[in-house]
């Protein structure tokens, strides 16, 4: 008998996709305890207080019995492997477990360790820093379980949850740890568990060929000659002559492409409907679809059996018929595809939707043409699916025989309000993976294809059908809304608001405020005074408004520079030039923010009124680019090498140095604005002062404003967090405020200049998405 090839050791798709749901939940629970510690830590106390109430005896034995049992259970985990032979899987479920123990000893090393009073709250709770909240025998439990793969199989998994719950349960019991610690240590066991069947393989589960033949005896396959066309598809021939194709859905590639199926999902609307990944799913719906279409009267391979061979697999026959592609080489050709809309009309008219109307999907059998693949159809299909198909085949026809052709004879099978329609769906994202790689090969087709639909009527500026539910720069502003607010909450839970606003004057807020705002003013005459095109400068000022909302997850500048640069493309700009006109604005605004810093310090004398230290890392960063640019400036090959790179962004800026030259009136207009907004800055942190009773010199608020954001922009943090903070407390008590007041004063500028401004700046970014000006 032939022997099918069986892979000793694979990697599973559903692996990965477990891996991504754990470590979800896991961030989720972590992103959860960190903003609400002491919540988590309530409930933790009502669930130990509950527990309380048990009979002391039942909570003694429940504890003995489970740590007794969670001792046992890794043994006998290994015991099981050696007994059925899997020496190599023992061996790797002992590299998971090293690799959880690894990993939770770290974890435990660094929270006892840690400072930050909250990530203790949340591991600890009131336990002293002696404790261990990573649960290491938990984690190294459930590694092994899921490397051995016993979470499959009823009894053990059953036995494996139940005693680690217990032993989860007797440690929160025990003060030692809290309820997130617990949950956290089954994550990282898992993900340990998981990560090692990514990189290493599992035992394959595949049938093997003896196991096929039993299970559909009646087909005669024992004396077949099988050809493997790829490690689940095999062609062969019966004894009776007939030939047939073999196909094996199993455990090992169940949930492939699932990312991109996810994604799809996500983005779309209505084209991924009835999309199943599960080997159980898939067998389903390619019966029902064969059924489907034959009783349509289409001419589609026959599907002889499907049947499960055993819990991890299932195996299908179906028909193979000695079928030609359609080429341009096809005898009438044009009659030929006049035939395959023929048969995609049937499919059709029973609402049945192909999913994947290429010419690949159809073949020529003795003159007739017979449907093929029907894997990823659609049982009573909505009309936008569809309409889909048309288009696919719409464009596939037209790139084998051209637009006029392919059109004329659509109309003719179809209608022209059918093809009209489909039209509107004539767009990449919606094609099948085939159509959209021939579509790159053939770029062009597209193009004729909507002039030939044009020139017979077809409005081509008529509405494409929107199936995109997300375009990517929704998700992006999704996630940036995510992160931005964790941020928030996350900073603002360590401020009390409330004693601010009490102690402060309420009068010096609102002007601190609105000289906040006067900032974004300052920030748009320096950029539109650099553009080469007339720009709208109300959606230019909201454009500042937009940089201050990505300021939140993107370092000082680097959030406004992207959303400038952005903003003057969606304006008509070509790339170099939006690039260039922004990086004008910005070396202006740095020029000028330098030049009023040493004009300050000479006026107020600092060098003997103030002194006050930064930050080392600071210092060392500033000491360090400054020697590279000093190394880099005095090499010729530095030299060289720099006036290289920087060749294009030189040409590119060219005509904004030009404008520059030839109306001096511009660098005015972006000088001005550049000082308007460092001033309003200064304002707004002397107006701050003066809400908590000081009256700091504005000479020397100035200087500490200047210095102060010269050191804090540059710190990698998203928008200076911790930095800018760091250096204005430092440089407000060297000025003479007494440290609580220049804490309050720092929290307060901050709340007036980057937390209260994200809201506008989320609505702002948001509206010019949505008017495609970003």
């Amino acid at each position: 008998m032939q022997v099918i090839s069986v892979p000793a050791q694979v990697r599973r798709p559903a692996d990965l996709a477990r891996l991504l749901v754990v470590v979800v939940i896991g961030a989720l629970v972590f992103a959860a305890g960190n903003l609400a510690a002491q919540t988590t830590t309530g409930l933790q106390s009502d669930i130990v207080q509950a527990t309380r109430l048990l009979p002391s005896i039942i909570v003694v034995l429940l504890t003995a019995i489970g740590g007794t049992f969670a001792v046992l259970l890794p043994a006998a985990f290994v015991i099981l492997g050696l007994l059925e032979r899997k020496i190599k899987l023992v061996l790797q479920a002992h590299l998971a477990a090293l690799i959880a123990i690894i990993a939770a000893i770290a974890a435990n090393s660094y929270i006892t360790s840690a400072s930050n009073f909250d990530l203790v709250t949340m591991f600890i709770g009131s336990a002293s820093t002696t404790a261990t909240p990573i649960n290491t025998l938990l984690a190294a439990t459930l590694a092994l379980a899921v490397v051995l793969r016993l979470t499959e199989r009823k009894y053990w998994s059953i036995a494996t949850i139940s005693i680690t719950a217990v032993l989860a349960w007797s440690t929160v019991l025990a003060g030692s740890s809290t309820l997130i610690a617990q949950v956290l240590s089954v994550v990282g066991g898992i993900s340990a568990g998981l990560i090692v069947r990514i990189l290493l393989g599992t035992p394959s589960t595949r049938p093997s060929l003896s196991q096929i033949v039993e299970g559909i005896p009646e087909f005669g396959l024992g004396e077949a000659d099988f050809l493997e066309i790829n490690p689940t598809t095999y062609h062969a021939v019966l004894a009776s002559g007939k030939k047939v194709t073999l196909e094996i859905l199993d455990r090992d590639s169940d949930r492939a492409g699932f990312i991109a199926g996810f994604w799809r999902a996500i983005r779309l609307r209505g084209i991924e409907s009835g999309a199943g990944l599960a080997m159980r799913a898939k067998a389903e719906r390619l019966m029902l679809a064969n059924l489907a279409a034959h009783n349509a009267g289409a001419a589609a391979t026959e599907v002889y059996v499907i049947k499960e061979i055993n819990a991890d697999a299932i195996v299908i026959l179906r028909e193979r018929l000695a079928t030609a592609e359609i080429t341009i080489d096809t005898p009438n050709l044009n009659q030929v595809i006049a035939q395959v809309w023929q048969e995609l009309a049937k499919l059709h008219q029973s609402d049945i939707a192909h999913r994947n109307a290429t010419l690949n999907s159809f073949g020529l059998n003795q003159s007739q043409i017979v449907v093929k693949n029907l894997d990823t159809a659609v049982i009573a299909a909505p009309k936008l699916l569809i309409a889909l198909d048309v288009a696919e085949l719409l464009l596939a026809t037209t790139q084998l025989i051209g637009a006029a052709q392919a059109v004329q004879i659509a109309i003719s099978e179809l209608s022209k309000s059918k093809v009209f329609y489909a039209a509107r769906l004539l767009q990449p994202i919606a094609m099948s993976p085939v159509s959209r790689a021939n579509l790159k090969a053939n770029k062009s087709s597209l193009g004729e294809l909507r002039s030939e639909l044009a020139g017979l009527g077809f409005d081509t500026a008529t509405e494409p059908l929107n199936i995109q539910r997300l375009r990517p720069r929704t998700i992006l502003l999704l996630t940036l809304s995510v992160g931005a607010g964790y941020a928030a909450l996350n900073q603002l839970a360590e401020v009390n608001l409330i004693n601010i606003f009490s102690a402060a004057n309420t009068n010096w807020m609102l002007v601190a405020l609105a000289f906040s705002a006067l900032t974004y003013i300052g920030a748009t005459f320096a950029l539109t005074a650099f553009a080469t095109k007339k720009v709208d400068w109300i959606k230019a000022f909201i454009a500042q408004l937009a940089g201050s909302f990505l300021t939140l997850v993107t370092p000082p500048a680097v959030g406004a520079v992207t959303v400038n640069v952005r903003f003057l493309q969606r304006a008509g700009f070509t790339p170099g030039a939006a690039g260039a006109t922004v990086a004008m604005s910005q070396i202006t605004m740095f020029a000028t923010h330098i030049l009023m810093l040493i004009a300050v310090s000479v006026i107020a004398g600092t060098s003997t009124q103030l002194s006050f230290d930064p930050p080392r890392w600071l210092i060392l960063a500033v000491t360090v680019i400054a020697f590279v640019l000093v190394l880099v400036l005095t090499i010729p090959i530095g030299r060289n090498w720099l006036l290289d790179i920087t060749a294009n962004f030189r040409n590119q800026m060219a005509p904004a140095l030009v404008k520059v030259i030839s109306e001096p009136r511009r660098l005015v207009f972006a000088m001005f604005g550049a000082v308007g907004m460092n001033m309003a800055y200064i304002f707004c942190l002397a107006a701050s002062i003066r809400a908590f009773g000081d009256d700091t010199a504005l000479i020397t608020v100035a200087f500490i404003y200047l210095a102060g954001a010269t050191l804090g922009s540059l710190a990698p943090t998203p928008g200076g967090l911790g930095a800018v903070e760091a250096v204005l407390v430092a440089a407000l008590t060297a000025g003479g405020l007494p440290a609580a007041t220049a804490i309050s004063v720092t929290l307060l500028y901050r709340l007036v200049t980057f937390w209260l401004p994200v809201l506008p700046g989320w609505l702002g970014f948001n509206y010019l998405t949505r008017k495609e000006s970003l």
